[in-house]
């Protein structure tokens, strides 16, 4: 049964997280839980803004152009991502060998088929949303491709298991219903 502190930490769902560790990230005390809450809400403000870029590129840059443009950014974005989390391991521990050490392993062997294939059906699905938003603008480009959050939340409940309560399952379907609403609902806008 659920105690009252879960429901009260974890309020959408009443369930806790696997893990309550808690970690320093910048500085501050934060359970690995909330962590990822509040990154998840990073990801939704900046992900909602990728498109932005290319209002500034010019008329005669579109679609796939754009697209390669977006990968270019993508590898030195990540590069110098990693390079910072290096450094901060390097002035922590003062040892490029212990800095070193502390970065993630990559795991190559076992993680370049499922790596691969994510990464392709990703790049298929982000050139296929560039080209969708350069035909049909952002207001309805993008609103069809968030139609790819209904798909990832059925995967997650039907084969990863994720969500097990039934509360919580009326609870998405019911916001998935909403938001197909929406997506429709702007759609006849737009063609108006």
């Amino acid at each position: 049964m659920i105690t009252e502190r879960w429901t009260s930490i974890y309020p959408h769902s009443g369930a806790p997280p696997t893990t309550d560790k808690v970690l320093n990230f910048l500085g501050v005390h934060i359970t690995q839980y909330h962590l990822g809450l509040v990154m998840a809400v990073v990801n939704g403000l900046l992900a909602a803004t990728i498109m932005v870029p290319l209002q500034f590129a010019g008329p005669e840059t579109s679609g796939l152009t754009y697209s390669v443009s977006f990968g270019i950014g993508a590898v030195v974005v990540t590069a110098f991502l990693w390079m910072l989390r290096f450094c901060y391991h390097l002035h922590s521990l003062g040892s490029v060998v212990a800095a070193y050490d502390e970065l993630p392993a990559f795991h190559v062997r076992i993680m370049w088929r499922p790596g691969c294939l994510s990464g392709f059906l990703y790049s298929i699905g982000n050139i296929s949303g560039i080209l969708a938003i350069t035909a049909l603008g952002d207001f309805m480009g993008y609103s069809l491709g968030q139609g790819s959050l209904i798909v990832s939340g059925l995967w997650g409940i039907f084969f990863y298991k994720e969500v097990q309560y039934i509360g919580d399952l009326v609870g998405w379907f019911a916001s998935a219903f909403v938001m197909l609403g929406g997506i429709l609902w702007l759609g006849y806008e737009h063609v108006q």
